[in-house]
């Protein structure tokens, strides 16, 4: 379900992404909607990194390594 949403935007801002839209070919509400999607999605990404590093905290690989070492094919 989609909801609307209004904002207040300084003209100068408002300008800027109405230029971005157009070169981008599109609307302002699909390039307002395509960046809110991004930043969210970029700190969901986030927080499954930091989870991840979290889980794996105990883990060693057991170096440090050459150089030889690290670009040596197995």
């Amino acid at each position: 379900m989609d909801t609307s949403v209004t904002i207040t935007l300084d003209e100068d801002i408002l300008r800027g992404a109405e230029r971005l839209a157009a070169e981008a070919d599109t609307t302002l509400d699909q390039l307002l909607r395509d960046m809110l999607c991004m930043y969210v999605g970029g700190e969901r990404a986030v927080r499954r990194y930091l989870a991840l590093m979290t889980r794996l905290r105990d883990v060693r690989a057991g170096g440090p390594f050459t150089r030889e070492e690290m670009n040596e094919r197995g």
